[in-house]
């Protein structure tokens, strides 16, 4: 018998929420990995049964699920005719970029310092196709809307800026702005 049946854990009632929540990530990672490397072997795992993976497999073979596969891949794909945008600022949200280029500047960050701060390598050069695209829209926008300018107050230059961003970023996707 396995020497891990005898182990025995015990945490703080207050962690309890804690644990629960490692362990769901911890168990959710090992069955996704056991299933991927099951999907790719096309070798049945010893947890489950004939009739499950029989079902499973008919699954992963369905139309549904191979167009899902197929756009899922398109995504991934850095160079996919749309391009992609990566984003590389770390761990830290483009929110704390924001303050953080303010404090160095002494001044609000604008939409393009928090863009090449967040979507360009150390090298200065772009992450993808897609940020350097939105990035040349966005100068272009904001070229011709300077050239156009009718002398109006800050605050509308302000407004005009954000509209011009969500412009060449093309618009919401999933609730969020790309930048």
């Amino acid at each position: 018998m396995p020497i891990w049946r005898f182990r025995k854990f015990s945490w703080d009632e207050t962690e309890e929420d804690k644990v629960r929540r490692i362990f769901k990530k911890k168990a959710g990672d090992h069955i996704r990995n056991v299933m991927n490397k099951a999907k790719r072997s096309q070798g049945k795992p010893n947890f489950i049964t004939s009739d499950d993976w029989t079902e499973i497999k008919r699954i992963w073979e369905s139309e549904k699920n191979m167009q899902m596969s197929e756009q899922n891949k398109k995504n991934r794909a850095s160079s996919s005719t749309e391009g992609s945008a990566t984003y590389t600022g770390g761990s830290i949200n483009i929110g704390e970029h924001k303050k953080r280029i303010a404090n160095e500047l002494g001044t609000e960050s604008t939409y393009t310092a928090t863009f090449e701060r967040t979507f360009q390598k150390k090298d200065k050069t772009w992450t993808g196709d897609r940020a350097k695209a939105i990035k040349e829209k966005y100068d272009e926008l904001l070229m011709s809307t300077a050239s156009s300018g009718d002398g109006g107050a800050a605050s509308e230059l302000v407004v005009d800026n954000m509209a011009l961003w969500v412009e060449a970023s093309s618009g919401m996707k999933r609730g969020k702005y790309l930048g």
